[in-house]
């Protein structure tokens, strides 16, 4: 078994990887292609009203996923 030291030597190591991927994510440019799909469950009443919203600021609900998505990708944080 590794000492103190060599853990915490391996735990930094291990770190500084995920931030350098985090980092790198945040920065990619994502292609326009979209090739790919996401199927999910919610709430009639609450798909409406983001419906509702998209309609009033005049664009489509995928996009406004999209770009949620990508927002929430460069600051590595979900809406509260």
């Amino acid at each position: 078994m590794g000492s103190f030291l060599e853990n915490m030597e391996r735990l930094q190591a291990e770190r500084k990887e995920q931030l350098i991927e985090i980092e790198y994510l945040q920065q990619k440019d994502y292609p326009e292609e979209l090739d790919s799909k996401f199927l999910t469950r919610c709430n009639s009443e609450l798909k409406g009203s983001f419906e509702k919203l998209c309609k009033e600021n005049k664009v489509n609900v995928s996009l406004a996923i999209r770009s949620l998505m990508e927002n929430s990708i460069r600051t590595w944080s979900l809406p509260k």
